[in-house]
């Protein structure tokens, strides 16, 4: 694995993950999104990572994160390109890999970079000619809940829990352990000071200078 940078305490990073050969195994399906927003929501619990915007696309995906070190970083991106991994292999047979490479990172060093990113983040479907408004994307994305919309929630299963449930009483189903949890958004720096009104006004009218 290629060595990265450390990164600066409390920096926000943008990061990337292309699917292999730019397969659209990633497309909007509703079993799919559920199961991904779950495994964002496992992922970001164990890891204890802050997620600001996500935008999943049909052979690619966008998040902006504040992690706390690199490590944190790299073990939440692991664990969640596994776990889709699995996902996709689970929905649709599919073997072997899934993302093309390891994921890419920018580390936004002021906040124009930020609001920069978090703006592309957010266009990406409208850019691309999909939708005409980012909160239309039928696959998962933060921008309807950013807006005062649907919040992002999805599900998975808690293999820890149940191992260890298991292990006193054989009889334990699986889908006791079904687990239904939504992503906890972090508001941008330049946001903090509003409360959750405030800002989902201001980004209705970010999505109007986007649409």
């Amino acid at each position: 694995a290629r060595k990265r940078k450390s990164l600066n305490p409390g920096s926000i990073v943008h990061v990337t993950s292309n699917t292999v050969l730019g397969i659209h195994t990633l497309s909007p399906k509703k079993q799919l999104n559920k199961l991904v927003i779950g495994q964002l929501c496992r992922c970001q619990k164990k890891h204890g990572m802050q997620i600001i915007v996500v935008y999943v696309a049909s052979n690619h995906y966008h998040i902006l994160l504040r992690p706390r070190h690199q490590t944190q970083l790299s073990d939440f991106m692991r664990d969640l390109n596994e776990s889709v991994a699995h996902i996709i292999e689970k929905l649709y047979g599919q073997g072997g890999h899934k993302f093309a490479r390891p994921f890419d990172q920018t580390e936004l060093l002021d906040d124009e970079q930020v609001m920069h990113d978090y703006l592309y983040i957010l266009a990406n479907p409208v850019n691309d000619g999909l939708v005409e408004d980012p909160r239309h994307w039928p696959g998962v994305q933060s921008a309807s809940e950013l807006c005062g919309g649907r919040a992002m929630t999805g599900e998975y299963f808690d293999g820890e829990a149940w191992r260890a449930a298991r292990a006193k009483d054989q009889s334990v189903k699986k889908k006791d352990f079904v687990v239904k949890a939504s992503v906890e958004l972090t508001p941008l720096p330049v946001d903090a000071h509003l409360n959750r009104y405030q800002r989902q006004r201001l980004n209705r009218e970010r999505v109007k200078q986007i649409v």
